[in-house]
């Protein structure tokens, strides 16, 4: 901490498993807890799930600027911090435009022929048979549609066509109850593997 304000750094942050020792160490030290993160993992041997109504699709290079904008919209209000963190929404935009249609697992979903929702899948991302979900995101006027249902079951569906056995995801929890993203995961078989508490701390400078 004396580094750190020898840096003349306004904040400190840690990211640190939920266990109370260590919670408490951080504590005592002056950091506060601003919310949880939750590792929840699917196990992809169960069968597979229905088809949605909601038409769902690979997503082409055509929709690149489309889906930019629906994943950034999709994020808000309660990864607003996370944008910011990552250099702001037209940063995450750019990226998601060169990766649309050049990168495997964007996939997504269509009402009346507009994207109004999508989801990253990675294959074999944590090894053979071990994927990695990015997540689900809805444009907010869609959310409460079952945009999010259809996803989870078209990516389901996806990974174990991809013949993964697991998919994992790293998601936000607030401090006194779940997002609605990991209530999402977790209706549609997920299972919470560990948590994580996020804490700050002000420096004197």
């Amino acid at each position: 901490m004396r580094h750190a304000d020898s840096l003349h750094c306004e904040t400190l942050k840690v990211h640190v498993p939920a266990v109370q020792p260590y919670v408490d160490v951080y504590k005592r030290s002056g950091f506060e807890p601003v919310r949880r993160s939750l590792w929840i993992g699917w196990d992809l041997t169960v069968r597979p799930t229905e088809q949605s109504k909601i038409l769902t699709m690979e997503l082409p290079k055509e929709s690149a600027s489309d889906a930019a904008e629906v994943w950034v919209e999709g994020l808000r209000p309660y990864w607003d911090w996370w944008i910011e963190e990552q250099g702001g929404p037209e940063t995450l935009g750019d990226w998601v435009k060169e990766s649309v249609g050049n990168d495997q697992g964007w996939i997504g979903a269509f009402l009346d022929e507009k994207l109004v929702g999508l989801a990253i899948l990675r294959p074999d991302a944590y090894g053979p048979g071990q994927a990695r979900f990015n997540g689900a995101y809805a444009l907010p006027k869609y959310r409460g549609h079952g945009v999010g249902s259809a996803l989870m079951k078209a990516t389901i569906r996806e990974a174990q066509r991809l013949r993964q056995k697991e998919m994992k995801v790293y998601t936000l929890a607030f401090l006194d109850h779940l997002a609605p993203g990991a209530i999402l995961y977790l209706r549609s078989g997920g299972r919470i593997e560990a948590e994580y508490l996020q804490l700050e701390r002000k420096t004197s400078s």
